[in-house]
C-alpha cells in the first residue's frame, strides 16, 4: 500500500540525487582551455609508483591488484635516452576505467626490448568519483578533454626530460579520442608547419575516435539527446560512469568537434587496429580514420588474412598480430605480422 506522501517524498529523493550529480562538462562548441576541477592533477613523474611485472593477458593484469598502480613491465624510466636507431619516446595511452599497468604490460615489455623509451601516463583519475570510478584502477573516467591536457603535459615532460625532437603514440580504446584531441586542440600537432608536430606516429588499438554505440546500448542515450532529455540524462550518466562516459556516445561534443576539424592531421603517420570481434567499441567502422591532406592511414582488421583471430575489446593490447602491426608502423622490421588462435577477454585467463 502507498502511502498518502509517498509521491513527495520520492521527489524530494530524486531533487536530492539530482543535486549530488556531477554538472555536465563544458558550453557547446567551446574547446576548454583548463582542467575539470574534478581531476587530479599529478606531475608526469608521478603517475605511477614502480615497476609492475608481465602478465600474459588482460584478464591477469586486471586481477593484479598489487601491480594496479605501477607501470607496465619497462615503462616510465625517466633516465632512459631514444638512440638514433630508435628516436622518439613511445607513449602508451590507456582507455576508459583503466590504469597504465593493465592493458600495456605485453606492449610495454615488446617496446622496451625492440630498444625503445617507453613512458605510460594516466588521465582522467576522478576526485569526487563516478560509482564506476570506485572500482579500484579505474581511472580515465573524468571529462576527456582533460585528458588530452594531461597527456599534452606529460608529452612536453618527455620531450625535454629525453632531448627528444617527437613521441610517438599508442593508444587503446578511449586513449584514441583523447590523442585525437590532443592533436586537434592542444598542440600535439602544426597543421601549418607539420614538421613542428610532436607526434610522428599514432598507432590506435580498437580507438574510440567516432564514438560508440556500446553493441546499440548506447543508442537509447542518443535518442533521448534527440528528445532534448540532455539535462535529464546526462547527469545520471556522468554519475554512474564519470564525465568521460558522455563523451563517449558518437553525439557527444568531443566527437563532434573531432570529426569536424578532420580525422587526420598533416605529418602524423596513422595505424588503426581494429577487431570484428570488438562489442566494446562499436560498430567497427566508429575505429577507422579517413585519411586527410598529408596524413597516412593503415586501417587493419584482425581477422583480414587471419581467420582465427578472436581477439575482442580487451584481448586485443595482448594480440601478437595487434602488436606485430604495431611494431610495424614503429619501425620494427617484421616480415609478416603473426597469424595465433587467440581468443577473447575473459576466454583467455581460463
Amino acid at each position: 500500500m502507498i502511502k498518502k506522501h509517498a509521491p513527495l517524498r520520492i521527489l524530494a529523493l530524486a531533487a536530492a540525487t539530482m543535486v549530488a550529480l556531477p554538472a555536465v562538462a563544458h558550453a557547446a562548441s567551446e574547446v576548454p582551455s583548463t582542467p575539470s576541477d574534478n581531476v587530479v592533477i599529478q606531475a608526469p613523474q608521478d603517475h605511477t609508483k614502480g615497476e609492475g611485472k608481465e602478465v600474459n593477458n588482460y584478464l591477469e593484469a586486471m586481477l593484479n591488484f598489487d601491480d594496479a598502480e605501477k607501470a607496465p613491465p619497462g615503462a616510465n624510466d625517466w633516465n632512459c635516452k631514444p638512440t638514433k636507431e630508435r628516436p622518439r619516446p613511445v607513449l602508451l595511452v590507456h582507455g576508459y576505467a583503466s590504469v597504465p599497468y593493465t592493458p600495456w604490460t605485453k606492449i610495454s615489455t615488446a617496446l622496451k626490448s625492440n630498444g625503445f623509451c617507453v613512458f605510460a601516463p594516466t588521465y582522467g583519475k576522478e576526485k569526487n568519483k563516478s560509482l564506476a570510478g570506485m572500482i579500484p584502477g579505474f581511472n580515465g573516467m573524468d571529462d576527456a578533454w582533460t585528458g588530452a591536457m594531461e597527456l599534452r603535459d606529460y608529452v612536453d615532460a618527455v620531450l625535454a626530460k629525453t632531448g627528444a625532437k617527437q613521441v610517438d603514440l599508442v593508444s587503446w580504446s578511449q586513449g584514441g579520442l583523447v590523442v585525437q584531441t590532443y592533436l586537434h586542440f592542444y598542440g600535439g600537432a602544426d597543421p601549418q608547419n607539420p614538421a613542428m608536430n610532436k607526434v610522428r606516429n599514432f598507432v590506435s588499438l580498437a580507438g574510440a575516435h567516432h564514438g560508440t554505440d556500446l553493441s546499440k546500448l548506447g543508442n537509447v542515450i542518443v535518442a533521448m539527446h534527440k528528445l532534448g532529455l540532455n539535462e535529464m540524462i546526462d547527469p545520471v550518466v556522468a554519475k554512474l560512469g564519470g564525465l568521460a562516459a558522455i563523451g563517449l556516445l558518437p553525439d557527444s561534443e568531443i566527437v563532434r568537434m573531432n570529426t569536424e576539424a578532420g580525422d587526420t592531421v598533416p605529418g602524423v603517420n596513422y595505424t588503426v587496429i581494429s577487431s570484428e570481434k570488438d562489442m566494446v567499441v562499436t560498430p567497427i567502422e566508429s575505429t577507422w580514420l579517413q585519411q586527410g591532406p598529408g596524413a597516412t592511414v593503415n586501417n587493419v582488421r584482425l581477422q583480414d588474412g587471419c581467420s582465427k583471430n578472436k581477439s575482442d575489446h580487451h584481448a586485443i593490447v595482448y594480440d601478437p598480430r595487434a602488436i606485430d602491426y604495431m611494431l610495424i608502423d614503429l619501425g620494427v622490421n617484421i616480415a609478416n605480422p603473426r597469424c595465433e588462435a587467440t581468443l577473447p577477454f575473459l576466454a583467455t585467463g581460463f
